[in-house]
């Protein structure tokens, strides 16, 4: 308990010489200028964080729309993807059947070995590539 009332003795000895010293006018002038920088240094603080806030806001919008945008991309790219592929089994059934039905023409034919395939069977052919 003697130690706390000593320290608290030299606490109010050393506010009492700062309320003596600020009484000077030396002592108005170091005060005024330590509360202008104070009060400079309070208002940049605040400027920086209403930055910080103003830019975080809007990384965050951007996220979201990027995030929406590659969503509708994806939903997209996933149908077009479908379509390519109903439309490639298409194709692929149309050339297997006239694949076929060139067989079977050959086949029909005397010396089918033998036989050149007419021009109409020619161009359905070269329609398929």
């Amino acid at each position: 308990m003697g130690i706390a009332l000593l320290i608290w003795g030299f606490v109010q000895r050393g506010f009492s010489s700062v309320i003596q010293f600020l009484s000077t006018p030396l002592g108005m002038r170091i005060a005024a200028a330590l509360g202008l920088v104070l009060g400079f240094w309070w208002w940049g603080h605040h400027q920086y964080i209403a930055g910080v806030s103003h830019c975080e806001t809007q990384h965050a919008e951007a996220a979201a729309n990027e995030l929406a945008r590659q969503k509708t991309v994806f939903i997209d790219a996933d149908k077009k993807a479908e379509v390519r592929a109903v439309e490639s089994e298409k194709k692929n059934t149309e050339s297997k059947k006239v694949v076929a039905d060139v067989k079977q023409m050959a086949a029909i034919q005397p010396q089918a070995s033998d036989m050149c395939i007419s021009a109409d069977i020619a161009d359905k052919l070269r329609e398929q590539n």
